[in-house]
């Protein structure tokens, strides 16, 4: 006694409708007990199922029982041939053989896909897991031969990309060594500065970082890198702030400007940068050295626009220069005026005027 249609779909892993297609046909129940179990396993909805289903429509109950007595692959390669248009069955037999019965699915997906032996094989190389991955991002067995494997591993996206950049696998590798999780992108923006990949990994070793906050360092040179943490450290500024907004030697020496190990005033906004506040002077203008010059002034960086660095900034920061020295002495007073009178703003006119000090 023929299945039920609906436990046909369970037994050969065709979808429901696919089951009602072939049981519509004529001799359909016996063409059904024929398929074995798990015939299409995890690949049900793809182009190839369709294709199978077709043919299984179309041939006749003897020739089901020739097709089907063959091993799975082969029955589906046997199966495909059936129908006009489909490839060719030794294409699908090659490739579910070279891939074996567990990667069906992938053998499907690599015929529709006009993937050749020789890349799939390749691809899989680089990982069975991922071997689509590979092969979408634009790999060949030709390329991943020229490049190597590490490449294709660090960049599985980006094989044509790669393949058009004219960079060379050494060059490449070398770029991959700086951080885990470098695109294609990063790399051509980083391959653009002056920074080599060997001193870069050395200035940020032990930073964590990856893509965009890479290309930060390699923007605003080395050279600022270590004086921009000890920055951080002694400002509090946030970390992902730091190294993903700075992208230009301007805004690095900008922020370098501002508060020093001995100036930071807690009181004033020394605790946090806003950027976008900076960004707009810069995109205004204004040097790394005038946002100084308003710094040591004593002006408060909420007080920053364009229009301020058109003034005398000694004589706007004035009264917020004797209001900070004012609670320093009778912060002074109120403890027995112990101790040095610490704490009065660093600057003079004499000092703030001098260029050798910025």
């Amino acid at each position: 006694m023929a299945l039920r249609p609906s436990n046909h779909a369970f037994r050969t892993g065709f979808r429901q409708s696919a089951i009602n297609r072939i049981a519509g046909s004529p001799n359909g129940d016996d063409k059904l007990a024929l398929i074995p179990d798990n015939f299409i396993r995890g690949f049900s909805v793809s182009e190839v199922a369709d294709r199978i289903v077709e043919s299984i429509v179309s041939i006749s109950v003897d020739d089901a029982k020739t097709t089907f007595a063959k091993p799975g692959h082969a029955a589906m390669a046997a199966l495909l041939a059936v129908t006009p248009g489909a490839k060719s069955e030794s294409a699908y037999a090659e490739m579910c053989a070279l891939l074996g019965e567990r990667y069906t699915e992938d053998a499907a997906w690599a015929v529709d896909n006009d993937k050749s032996p020789a890349d799939v094989m390749a691809a899989r190389n680089v990982g069975s897991d991922g071997f689509r991955k590979v092969l979408d991002g634009g790999w060949t067995a030709e390329t991943i031969k020229k490049y190597g494997v590490s490449i294709v591993r660090a960049l599985p996206r980006d094989g044509a990309t790669v393949a058009a950049s004219g960079l060379n696998a050494k060059t490449l590798r070398a770029w991959i060594k700086v951080s885990t999780g470098l695109s294609i992108r990063h790399i051509f923006a980083l391959a653009a500065t002056d920074v080599s990949p060997e001193t870069l990994r050395e200035h940020t070793k032990g930073l964590e970082m990856h893509g965009d906050h890479i290309v930060a360092v390699a923007r605003v040179g080395v050279a600022r890198v270590q004086a921009l943490r000890e920055f951080r450290g002694s400002t509090g500024v946030g970390y992902s702030f730091l190294w993903s907004r700075i992208d230009t030697p301007e805004f690095a020496d900008a922020i370098l400007s501002l508060w020093s190990t001995d100036q930071i005033d807690k009181e004033r906004e020394g605790k946090t940068v806003n950027s976008d506040r900076l960004r707009a002077l810069l995109d205004a203008g204004i040097t790394p050295a005038q946002i100084g010059d308003a710094n040591r002034a004593g002006v408060p960086f909420g007080d920053w626009t364009p229009e301020l660095f058109a003034t005398d900034l000694w004589e706007a920061g004035r009264v917020h220069r004797r209001a900070r020295d004012t609670k320093v002495r009778a912060c002074w007073v109120e403890n027995g005026c112990r101790g040095m009178l610490n704490g009065l703003w660093p600057w003079t006119a004499e000092t703030y005027a001098d260029l050798s000090m910025r």
